[in-house]
């Protein structure tokens, strides 16, 4: 009898937006982790590690399937797959950053390729390892924590006989709808039916449209702060917003750079608008491969982009108050009955939005697109210092940029350091243009107030730290 995993609400929602951006022209929604390491690893014992994780997530390897009775994908898990691949890209220090965006630039079909794959980007004296899979099967966390088992498989040649784990069993989103009783759900219902769950306002839009979406190439650019800066970056977070976290201070500073890099014109009056995220995994490493994170919507007016102190201390609030009134789970309700309709009519809507600048909001209650869409993630759940055999240098999650805005920030915090990564849709956004925000960006977290602190300039990158060119 034929296994699948069934997509939880949020996987659904990828799946949309993936078919609609392929439909344009577009690579999908696909993400990466790059692990930098120190020397070449073996690549046989990579391949029996890789081939042992598909054997216990069988999912990494299995068809996207559409069921004859809802229309909604699935993925089969009862297929024969055939050994893992781990595809090889020999290059000079130069090359590492045009490869990336090629692979940025690749669709990943999950109907007739695997959705999870690992690449080695292999220089003359040192290996960059990707995890890349479409953003449809799980989220940045869930490949972390493929990318931890990985090293574990690797180090322990007995654990790689152990069985499927059963991931695909599971049923987390259950577990972020909390108690949710009857009544509210139809409340929820209610609420879309009438237009009444529409998510906060449109903020200002940080892109002037250049050419059409349709076929768009996609660039990428990266910054990587060493320890030493990460600690500079540290101290000016306690320095400036004392009473909030350091991933406030992130975005009270990307808010201030944005504000200083979009045009006059655009920034007369009106909002920025961004999101928090929220992992909702609550049991060990249960629940991997999948979309888990809850984003809720944060709000800053103009008058206050300049102002971090402000800014960082009214974006804890405004979490707070999300905590308080169970945003989370409202959203999560919302999302549920969203996903009731057909993927395919959500893919139709998406493409429609994205191709004439429409906001999916109103009856869909979806999202209008964002003034700063940053996302911050976490370093590995213990510290990494070597990853299968070899030293690990640095690494860092990003992913594609959906059409509108047009471009993505992510900031990954490692044990000890930090890196930026900013990627674009050349149509929506120039690379200089993306250029001079991360440059932005990443001088004002160096500072106080402004300018680089004496002596501390961002590294960019060659074949360990690629940026785009």
């Amino acid at each position: 009898m034929a296994r699948y995993q069934q997509p939880n609400p949020y996987d659904l929602l990828f799946f949309a937006a993936d078919v609609a951006q392929r439909r344009l022209g577009l690579p999908g929604t696909t993400a990466h982790i790059h692990l930098e390491l120190d020397g070449h690893v073996d690549l046989d014992r990579l391949r029996g590690a890789f081939d042992a994780l598909r054997r216990r997530y069988p999912v990494l390897c299995a068809r996207c399937e559409t069921s004859a009775w809802t229309g909604r994908p699935r993925w089969r898990l009862d297929r024969r797959p055939r050994l893992a691949d781990v595809h090889v890209h020999t290059l000079t220090n130069h090359e590492c950053a045009q490869v990336t965006d090629g692979l940025l630039n690749r669709p990943i079909d999950g109907r007739r390729q695997d959705p999870v794959e690992l690449h080695v980007l292999r220089g003359p004296a040192n290996d960059v390892v990707v995890l890349r899979w479409t953003h449809a099967l799980m989220d940045g966390r869930g490949g972390l924590i493929l990318l931890e088992e990985l090293h574990r498989l690797w180090k322990d040649p007995r654990a790689m006989a152990a069985p499927d784990v059963g991931d695909e069993g599971r049923d987390d989103y259950r577990q972020i709808l909390g108690n949710a009783t009857r009544a509210q759900r139809c409340r929820a219902a209610l609420r879309l039916l009438t237009g009444r769950t529409a998510r906060g306002p449109v903020g200002i839009p940080p892109i002037v449209r250049a050419g059409p979406v349709r076929c768009s190439p996609v660039r990428h650019i990266l910054r990587v702060l060493t320890p030493v800066q990460r600690r500079q970056v540290e101290a000016n977070a306690a320095r400036i917003c004392p009473d909030a976290r350091l991933s406030d201070y992130l975005r009270a500073t990307g808010v201030r750079a944005l504000h200083e890099t979009v045009p006059a014109a655009s920034r007369r009056a009106g909002v920025y608008t961004l999101l928090a995220y929220i992992d909702n995994r609550r049991h060990g490493l249960g629940g991997v491969c999948w979309n888990l994170t809850s984003a809720l919507p944060l709000v800053v007016p103009v008058e206050l982009a300049m102002d971090r102190a402000r800014l960082a201390r009214l974006l804890r609030k405004q979490m707070e108050n999300h905590r308080a009134a169970g945003t989370a789970t409202e959203d999560a309700l919302n999302l549920w009955w969203v996903t009731r309709l057909p993927t395919a009519w959500l893919a139709a809507l998406a493409r429609g939005a994205f191709a004439r600048d429409d906001a999916l909001t109103g009856r869909l209650a979806m999202r209008a697109p964002l003034s700063l869409p940053l996302g911050i993630l976490g370093p590995f759940a213990r510290p990494l210092p070597v990853f299968c055999g070899r030293p690990l240098r640095n690494y860092y999650a990003f992913r594609a940029p959906l059409p509108r805005p047009g471009f993505a920030i992510d900031v990954q915090l490692t044990a000890d350091g930090l890196n930026v990564v900013g990627v674009c849709l050349e149509a929506c956004l120039a690379v200089e243009a993306l250029r001079v925000f991360i440059d932005r960006f990443v001088t004002l977290l160096l500072s106080p107030e402004t300018g680089l602190a004496p002596g501390a300039e961002a590294r960019r990158g060659s074949l360990s730290a690629s940026q785009s060119a």
